[in-house]
């Protein structure tokens, strides 16, 4: 056992300053992230795919709690994300304001629960709620918290951080039920998010760095169903973020391995940058390809990172409690470093797991400087006010963010802002502006869209290309341009042939343009899939008539009045005025 057990009992007084920590904690996470309350789902940018428009998120019952164990979502296997959600709908149906209150409850709790583990580790309150705070109202943190659709990220901490303390218990009380706690939460985890897959990695330096030393091949035994558990999980992750299951799996980035570690060491000194001065956050990042070792930014971002690693391997021989922390942020980041290439380089979320590391290793610094301020017979007041104002600028800078992610207007022009030259940050802030009326200024940015040199990389199986092409397909077909309208159209079905939605669109803008027999053709297309399509059946019914067939007009008109005669009698009287008006 080690000294870390001291954190195991609590006295009364000390239980009282528990429960004001815990008070502290939950109201700075209402103050800081308060904006985020008013927030709205945000089309786009998977919140309609998780929870708008997923039934299996839509309230429990059997069927969604089948779907939510047996499918993978944008090519994430993650049931309890899903479970998570079906919860909600059943307390309170599509209202974003309840999702987004109980991301800010879960990071709460996370914020406890490093605080709790911090206090089993030392038995120090102080180390304990500086630690929790700073991970709390780091700026890089927002995006977790803000994004409904991040709820697997603050879930997933949430059983690991769970399995930490559970491991700890177990170590320092030799309860078995600690170690059995500890698997199941680690399980846990990995059932909402498989960022956690290193963990049995993190648990053997914790075991070496923290308690009594014990033979290795023991220790590796002891961790041996972590271990099956991760490789289990991490085949499923390869296998769901294919392509072909809407996951995010690319080719290497510039073409190779090297390149892509090329590029991401600029990316990595960029992480370690964020952490001191959290800056220019975005929720999209558009990093430049990087081909050479030699280009200066790659340079000095290797030196960089080969300086604070040398540093823990130095700190991991004379300070291994304070060097654990540091390897245990490497760990957690390592699945996103493209490790397995996915379509994006870098995110704010990607810190979110290593910021446990992050935030009690800069305390742990920080209090290693105090002891060497008080060995010197000088005063840390100056410290403490100068970590208190950073304290509390990041929390106002953490506000500030939150209003940028409450406002999806706000939110998607600061987007473009900062990557102008991606494609999703274009295609989002057009579709903003479609939703919105402004179709003038949604064509500007789907135009943009399909300039900019990055949209070759999304090909073939994005949808975001053919899904542009699209949508400008239907506002050019819907004000007078019917003849660019059937371009984009037949773009969109080229890239996209299964997509009945296209196809449906492109018959309609083909008889818009008075090309009635091409347009029947298509639609007639449409009807092989989709039998009982009421409004194809009626364009269908008033393209014969164009054509002069009169039997086809009246069976087809005879077939949707057969599905839902009052539909049908509308929609056909629609879509004559609307062929007469072309």
């Amino acid at each position: 056992m080690s000294s870390a057990a001291a954190g195991e009992k609590t006295t009364g007084k000390q239980t009282r300053r528990h429960i004001f920590v815990a008070i502290m904690i939950l109201v700075v996470a209402g103050i800081v992230y308060r904006s985020c309350i008013d927030a709205s789902f945000l089309k786009d940018w998977d919140d309609y795919d998780y929870i708008v428009n997923n039934p299996a998120a839509q309230g429990l019952s059997l069927e969604h709690l089948r779907l939510a164990f047996t499918r993978s979502f944008l090519g994430n296997y993650a049931p309890l994300h899903i479970l998570s959600y079906a919860i909600e709908y059943s307390l309170w149906g599509l209202h974003p304001a309840g999702y987004h209150v109980t991301n800010i409850v879960i990071h709460a709790i996370n914020a406890l629960l490093v605080y709790t583990l911090v206090w089993r580790l030392y038995g120090s309150l102080p180390l304990a709620a500086s630690s929790a705070l700073i991970f709390l109202v780091h700026p890089v943190q927002v995006e977790s918290v803000a994004w409904a659709s991040q709820r697997k990220n603050l879930l997933s901490l949430s059983f690991l951080l769970f399995s930490a303390i559970q491991y700890v218990r177990w170590r320092n009380t030799g309860k078995t039920s600690g170690y059995i706690w500890s698997f199941l939460g680690f399980v846990l985890s990995l059932m909402t998010k498989v960022a956690g897959v290193g963990f049995p990695l993190a648990l053997f330096l914790l075991d070496r760095s923290h308690f009594t030393k014990r033979p290795v091949t023991r220790a590796l035994r002891e961790l041996l169903p972590y271990v099956l558990a991760s490789a289990v999980f991490s085949m499923i992750a390869v296998i769901s973020q294919s392509r072909e299951l809407q996951g995010g799996r690319v080719d290497w980035h510039g073409g190779s391995p090297l390149v892509t570690f090329i590029t991401m060491l600029p990316v990595m000194a960029t992480y370690i940058r964020m952490v001191f001065l959290p800056f220019g956050l975005s929720a999209i990042y558009d990093p430049i390809i990087r081909r050479s070792f030699m280009d200066p930014t790659v340079i000095m971002s290797f030196l960089l990172i080969a300086v604070v690693l040398g540093g823990m391997i130095f700190g991991w021989r004379k300070r291994p409690r304070m060097a654990f922390w540091g390897w245990f942020a490497v760990i957690m980041i390592a699945p996103v470093c493209q490790v397995m290439p996915i379509i994006t380089l870098m995110n704010d979320r990607y810190l979110y797991f290593p910021f446990v590391g992050i935030a009690v290793g800069i305390v742990l610094c920080g209090s290693q400087f105090v002891d060497y301020l008080h060995k010197r017979g000088k005063s840390a007041t100056v410290f403490w006010f100068v970590c208190a104002g950073i304290l509390i600028a990041f929390g106002i800078a953490s506000a500030k963010r939150s209003e940028v992610w409450s406002d999806p207007q706000l939110f998607w022009t600061d987007t473009v802002s900062k990557a102008p030259g991606h494609p999703f940050a274009r295609f989002g802030l057009g579709s903003l502006y479609a939703d919105i009326g402004n179709e003038e200024a949604a064509v500007r940015e789907y135009e943009t869209l399909l300039s900019l040199p990055a949209i070759g990389s999304l090909l073939p199986n994005n949808v975001t290309v053919p899904e542009t092409h699209a949508r400008l397909g239907v506002i050019y077909s819907s004000n007078g341009d019917p003849a660019r309208g059937v371009e984009h159209l037949r773009k969109a079905v080229s890239l996209f042939p299964s997509c009945l939605p296209y196809v449906r669109n492109l018959g309609f803008a083909l008889a818009s343009s008075k090309k009635y027999r091409e347009a029947r053709n298509v639609l007639g297309g449409v009807l092989k899939t989709e039998p009982k399509d009421i409004r194809v059946l009626c364009f269908m019914s008033g393209l014969s008539l164009k054509l002069g067939e009169t039997a086809q007009r009246d069976r087809y008109r005879e077939e949707a009045e057969a599905i839902d005669p009052q539909s049908a009698l509308g929609e056909c009287e629609r879509t004559d005025e609307f062929l007469d008006s072309h």
